[in-house]
């Protein structure tokens, strides 16, 4: 494999493990001198971005009082099928 492609593999890699570790700090609500609070500013800045361009396709779906924000799932899955096509 050529290095651009393995980068662009390892990165792509790495960017799914970013969303799904944003995806959890943003389940606990941290007061904001938390230790972790500027790990999960750092994530939100990264993954929000690209988050973004499906939040606007897709609205949350209701269930019960909160909402299910159903975009690291399509951005999970769009970064899984370029992946494979890209890194077998």
């Amino acid at each position: 494999m050529e290095p651009l492609l393995e980068f662009i593999c390892i990165f792509l890699t790495i960017y799914v493990i970013m969303i799904l570790g944003w995806v959890v700090l943003s389940w606990l609500q941290l007061p904001f001198d938390h230790p972790i609070q500027p790990l999960k500013s750092f994530m939100q800045s990264i993954v929000a971005p690209y988050l973004d361009i499906f939040r606007g396709l897709v609205k949350p779906i209701q269930v019960g009082g909160a909402a299910l924000d159903l975009s690291p799932i399509i951005g999970i899955f769009l970064i899984f099928i370029v992946r494979g096509i890209l890194c077998g």
